[in-house]
């Protein structure tokens, strides 16, 4: 997870989760 991706961890974090 990138500092900037981190930022925006709440909703990267459904992508991220989900992998799709």
């Amino acid at each position: 997870m990138k500092k900037e991706e981190n930022s925006n961890h709440l909703e990267d974090s459904s992508i991220i989760d989900g992998g799709a």
